[in-house]
């Protein structure tokens, strides 16, 4: 199977978005990927916040759409999901999602 690549990251956060990102990290996975793609992000400026309470991802996005966030990032270990103006888009990896949330900010 596929694993989710996180070496690109950098590269495609070079581009600076026109007002800050906000966005909430859910990780379903093992692999502590959403850590690592919190960092990343936030050494871009990015404003981050990881859930660390070990619940069911939609109490999770509870949480944070509660704490104001309309950027919710979902990552399994098929794919990521991003939660956003009441609509889930699906991304097979975060170079995809990268591109995404940069072009609509």
């Amino acid at each position: 199977g596929g694993g989710l690549d996180l070496s690109n990251l950098l590269n495609l956060l070079e581009i600076s978005p026109k007002e800050k990102l906000k966005v909430f990290i859910i990780d379903t996975t093992q692999k502590r990927l959403g850590w690592k793609l919190a960092k990343l992000l936030r050494e871009k400026g990015i404003i981050v916040e990881r859930d660390i309470v070990k619940r069911a991802y939609f109490h999770s996005i509870k949480v944070a759409q509660s704490k104001g966030y309309n950027s919710i990032i979902v990552i399994t270990d098929k794919n990521i999901e991003l939660h956003y103006q009441d609509k889930i888009k699906t991304f097979a990896n975060n170079d995809e999602l990268l591109k995404f949330l940069l072009k609509e900010t």
